[in-house]
Order: C-alpha cells, then sequence, then structure tokens
C-alpha cells in the first residue's frame, strides 16, 4: 500500500513491500546522484516493512504519452538517455545479485525454498543462465524442452557483464514535471519503483522493457534512444519468460 502524507511524505508498506527496496534507493542515492525517491525512514513493524520517502508530484509517463508531441517525446527520452547512462558507467562488483551481494527478489530467480542455487547471487553469467534453467526445470515435465534451453542459454546469455539494472523501465515507473520556458517545454524525469533493482546482465534492461512491451504505441522504439538494444536475447527471455509461466499476454 501507498500512502502520500504530506507535500513531501510518501509511505510504502504491506506484506509485498521488500526491504531491499530501501536498501536499492539508498544504493541509488549514494552512487548515482540520479533523479529518484530519496529514502527517509525504513523500518519493520508487526512483519510489515514500511518505506518513508519522498514524495515526487508529477504525471506518470504512462498518462502524458499519448498526447505528448514529438520534441516532447525526445526530450524526456534524452534525460533518461543520461540517467540510464549513470547507471550503465558504475563499475561492474563481479557477481550477479542484489545492492547486497544477496538473491535477486526477481520473479525470474523466486524460489519459495529460497534456494541460492536460483536466488542468487551468481559468480558469472553461466551461473546465472544455470539458475534459470533449474527453475525452468521445476516447471516443466518435458524434458527436452529443459535440454534445449541449457544447451543454448549459456551460449547466448552467458557473456554479459553486471550492470546496475532498475528491471521494470515502463511508463508506469517514470515520473515526468513539466518546466515551462515561455514557447519551449521542458521536463524533469524521476524514476521510481526499485524494488527489483540489482547487479544483472547488460541485456537485462532491455529485456525487461521488452517482455512488458505491449505494441501499443511507440514506447519501444523511443527506449531503444536509451537503453542499449540486445533484440536477440530479449527474445530468448521473453520465451524463457512464457515457459515460466509468467506470461501475461504481452
Amino acid at each position: 500500500m501507498v500512502v502520500v502524507v504530506s507535500d513531501t511524505f510518501l509511505v510504502k508498506y504491506g506484506n509485498s513491500v521488500k526491504e531491499i527496496e530501501g536498501w536499492n534507493l539508498l544504493f541509488v542515492e549514494q552512487y548515482l546522484k540520479i533523479p529518484a525517491p530519496r529514502l527517509y525512514a525504513m523500518f519493520q513493524e508487526s512483519g510489515e516493512i514500511f518505506l518513508v520517502m519522498e514524495y515526487i508530484r508529477g504525471n506518470l509517463l504512462r498518462d502524458v504519452w499519448p498526447t505528448l508531441e514529438e520534441r516532447d517525446k525526445m526530450t524526456i527520452v534524452g534525460k533518461l538517455k543520461g540517467i540510464l547512462y549513470s547507471m550503465r558507467s558504475l563499475p561492474s562488483p563481479g557477481y550477479f545479485g542484489n545492492v547486497l551481494r544477496g538473491p535477486f527478489s526477481d520473479e525470474f530467480f523466486w524460489s519459495m525454498s529460497s534456494d541460492p542455487s536460483i536466488s542468487g547471487p551468481f559468480r558469472s553469467g553461466n551461473e546465472l543462465c544455470s539458475a534459470l534453467v533449474a527453475k525452468l526445470k521445476s516447471n516443466s515435465e518435458d524434458p527436452s524442452k529443459v535440454e534445449f534451453f541449457k544447451t543454448h542459454l549459456p551460449q547466448l546469455l552467458g557473456r554479459h557483464p553486471p550492470t546496475f539494472t532498475h528491471t521494470d523501465l515502463q511508463q508506469e515507473n517514470i515520473i515526468v514535471q513539466e518546466i515551462d520556458h515561455g514557447q519551449l517545454r521542458d521536463y524533469k524525469v524521476f524514476i521510481i519503483d526499485w524494488e527489483d533493482a540489482g547487479w544483472f546482465p547488460s541485456y537485462w534492461e532491455y529485456a525487461s522493457l521488452f517482455i512488458g512491451f505491449h505494441w501499443r504505441d511507440d514506447w519501444l522504439a523511443k527506449a531503444e534512444h536509451f537503453v542499449d538494444p540486445w533484440p536477440a536475447e530479449a527474445a530468448m527471455m521473453k520465451f524463457v519468460y512464457m515457459q515460466l509461466a509468467l506470461y501475461c499476454n504481452c
């Protein structure tokens, strides 16, 4: 649940809130200085996580995108390009996992028993691919399908370096504030919802965009201006997504 308590503060709490989101916000503030909510407090009460963070005024990009002129879209894309450049410029930590060197919280790596061979962290891209294969094996009764992924995932996905990744750069996770400069419009752009961020392979940001894209507008084409496109890797991850029964008719 999300509650706005003043012009300054927003509280996010409940059983579905992840503590790692708070640590991700602290990481972003310390190492990136990019436009994102500032975390003011984080605590647990009655088994629920509470995150007290900055309330950012503005509009969700999802709500205004259809009304924007091309030059306004490209202005926003330019701001996002700067943010993503900063994220990709962080030096690799030498592992794949969350910012605390712990397991991923992303649904691809969810394990009921918190099995580190599935959830991570991982020392290499091949280990990460093995985790996806293990997850696929637990979801499939077809050994030939599992063998296909075991053979081809490392070849296509195994050599990408760890890159700091948001994992869900959809329009509903981007807030824009319009700045009036007379006849010229400018925008401040903020990225929210950092709950699953971490050190993922370099193709992951694009793949997550590709998986969640609904083919209703020009968002994916515009996103390729600020996220490095990896179409083959994204197509493979969409296939994995479908096989894991995470598919949402995207």
